[in-house]
């Protein structure tokens, strides 16, 4: 099943950061680019001759098929003429651009992603202005899936685990423990350690269940335990394993303000020098399950809720 993949572009050099990686994804005929363009009142500071029919040239010189389209509307629709083309062009994946500052409310269009969060039915994925890595680079790929134990953020394992089929990529799964102080008394002596072991052997045990059932569907997997805030956390390992991609689950509800573990997500879109893929909780199995198998991948119920196993061609 190939992949179709949106990029919503607004002619600046910002949201053209976001075409490199849409492309790798659908390379050697593993899908399209769908590139959308909403011309509105917000373009105020866009030149009126943008045409995404010079980058969809571009992309086809290079082997990669795409396609463009120009709608217009009021700035408070933009979203939802987006959306809209999500649907009409049976879109998978949506891949776009950020500012990374101020959080994910400052994007390429305003608000749009945030207002998009809560409509797309598909996952969406984010490039910081910030980020530094480039999946063309020929090294090994690491994709990095914060887990909290909740069935909430293993819905985000799935469409990893399709993103590491086609990027040929091993995934770190990472579970962050809060600092919480324990007091330690040992003769006339108190000490303080900020996890205890039992809680960190639980989320070991945990994330070694999870790492098993990705393996067996073909996954090269390893897990950390970590202790500290979640964002510094996360960013602080995906630094130190060289991740290129992070994949996490958000509520949708109320907007890209609310994810797993508080505002995490946020937080970690400020500080990330990779991409973030964010998959919507309430978005629905089906559009999971419908990107997670464009991406060669069959999700299967097993003991925590998931499992997967290839269903592409080698």
């Amino acid at each position: 099943m190939a992949l179709t993949v949106l990029v919503p572009l607004d002619g600046s050099p910002l949201s053209q950061r976001a075409l490199p990686f849409a492309a790798h994804l659908v390379a050697g005929g593993r899908g399209r680019l769908v590139l959308a363009h909403v011309q509105s009142s917000f373009y105020s500071d866009i030149p009126s001759y943008y045409d995404p029919v010079q980058d969809v040239d571009a992309l086809r010189q290079e082997g990669v098929e795409a396609t463009s389209f120009v709608y217009r509307a009021p700035l408070a629709e933009v979203a939802e003429v987006l959306d809209l083309a999500i649907r009409e062009a049976a879109v998978d994946l949506v891949v776009m651009s950020t500012h990374g500052r101020g959080g994910l409310r400052r994007t390429i269009l305003g608000s749009v992603a945030d207002q998009l969060m809560r409509r797309a039915e598909v996952p969406v994925l984010l490039v910081p202005s910030a980020s530094e890595v480039s999946w063309q680079a020929q090294r090994p790929t690491q994709i990095l899936v914060p887990l909290d134990g909740s069935p909430l953020a293993e819905q985000a394992l799935a469409p990893a685990a399709g993103m590491a089929r086609l990027l040929d990529a091993e995934i770190l799964l990472v579970r962050v423990l809060s600092p919480v102080l324990h007091p330690r008394y040992r003769g006339d002596k108190l000490t303080l350690s900020c996890a205890d072991f039992v809680e960190v052997e639980d989320a070991w045990r945990y994330l070694s269940g999870v790492a098993d059932e990705l393996r067996a569907g073909g996954c090269r997997t390893t897990f950390w335990v970590l202790v500290g805030s979640p964002a510094v956390a996360i960013e602080s390992a995906a630094r130190a394993e060289g991740a290129d991609l992070i994949v996490m689950t958000t509520h949708g509800r109320g907007g890209l303000g609310r994810f797993l573990m508080g505002s995490t997500a946020d937080g970690l879109l400020q500080r990330s020098h990779v991409p973030i893929l964010l998959v919507r909780s309430g978005a629905a199995n089906d559009s999971t399950t419908a990107t997670a198998t464009a991406m060669g991948v069959e999700i299967v119920t097993e003991a925590h809720g998931f499992a997967v196993t290839s269903t592409a061609k080698e």
